[in-house]
């Protein structure tokens, strides 16, 4: 079932070849060679062409016996000598009109390539092609991600439970990181994100020594991942008691664009519109929204589609979403919430269920 699984994506690339202009795909980008053969390993390529798909790695991985009979060759590298091993995987495709991903390679390694190949195989611009079909998850997937918010929200529920004052951002940090470990069978899909009182106003704060004082907002943003898979949440609440009307009424002004926003995630419409459901909400109670208010969630944390005011994208069911608006004032603090969403012929279906509110105790 999985061995069919991977042939039916190739089918699907190699459908695209024709109009791109090219014979086959050099595949660089270690999250796409996953997506398309289930190989995992720190090193790879992969070579699709005319004549069959040839997977590059190096001796390490040479002995791993995948569980069912894999859909490529084997061309394994010997220490730095990988330029070669990758001369004879194109050579071996049979491609002479090879794509390659722009953004996944190296500019010393693209020239290594081409003056290795001389005028065998030409190597053309292409990339996109394996995202655009990793943006549609399908039921495996959905799954694995589903796995990975439960072991998220197994973590931040933990997290949340013991942030009192005195306890170190990074002290914090470092019990969430080993929880999401704990509850799933991967790494953490990124560095979690731990931030409190005015240092909540920094969009991407990192774990700092500040000690968290009583009536601070604390900001957790966090995923763990699942057969590869990711799953990111967030959520801002009070340590002890809120300390004015303000916490409040910023956090309800953020709940209610994360509500509209995930209304607006309908199939078959623009995904900027789920930005502008949520900054309409925000502007009416004089906050601006100071990013983009979400993005695509799979075998990367942060993919296709980019829910921005200038996105050209359109939904469509079986993309998952993660869904953020935030609000910040410098020097005072931010409140960010964030929801995993799976996009179905009805609507946005919530893949999260972690309560969303500024008290732990009252959620």
């Amino acid at each position: 079932m999985v061995r069919s699984r991977f042939l039916a994506r190739l089918e699907c690339l190699r459908e695209q070849f024709d109009a791109a202009g090219q014979d086959g795909l050099l595949i660089s980008d270690p999250a796409n060679v996953r997506y398309l053969t289930g190989f995992s390993g720190s090193f790879c390529r992969l070579v699709i062409g005319p004549v069959g798909v040839f997977l590059v790695t190096d001796r390490r991985y040479a002995e791993s016996a995948p569980e069912e009979p894999p859909v490529y060759d084997l061309v394994v590298a010997s220490g730095a000598r990988y330029i070669e091993a990758e001369r004879e995987a194109i050579l071996l495709s049979g491609s002479r009109r090879l794509g390659f991903e722009p953004g996944a390679i190296s500019w010393w390694e693209l020239r290594a390539l081409e003056a290795c190949l001389s005028r065998r195989s030409r190597l053309l611009a292409a990339g996109g092609q394996v995202e655009e079909l990793r943006r549609i998850k399908d039921d495996l997937e959905i799954a694995a991600i589903r796995s990975a918010v439960a072991a998220t929200e197994m973590a931040l529920t933990h997290v949340l439970a013991v942030a009192e004052p005195g306890v170190a951002e990074r002290e914090l940090a470092a019990i969430l990181a080993a929880d999401l470990r704990r509850h799933s069978d991967g790494p953490p899909a990124f560095e979690p994100l731990v931030s409190s009182g005015p240092r909540t106003a920094i969009l991407h704060a990192r774990p700092s020594a500040r000690r968290m004082e009583a009536g601070d907002l604390l900001l957790v943003d966090a995923g763990a991942t699942a057969s590869g898979l990711a799953a990111d949440m967030c959520r801002t609440i009070v340590v002890g008691d809120p300390q004015d009307g303000l916490q409040a009424r910023a956090f309800a002004a953020v709940r209610e664009a994360l509500d509209a926003a995930i209304a607006a995630a309908r199939p078959g419409d623009p995904a900027s519109q789920v930005e502008d459901a949520a900054r309409r909400v925000l502007e009416s109670h004089g906050y601006p929204l100071r990013h983009d208010v979400g993005h695509g969630v799979g075998l990367d944390v942060h993919e296709s589609p980019r829910l921005a005011q200038d996105s050209t994208e359109v939904l469509a069911p079986g993309m998952v979403l993660a869904i953020e608006p935030g609000l910040y004032v410098a020097g005072w603090g931010g409140v960010r919430l964030e929801e995993l969403v799976l996009v179905t012929a009805q609507g946005a279906c919530r893949l999260t269920h972690l309560p969303v509110s500024l008290n732990v105790a009252a959620g």
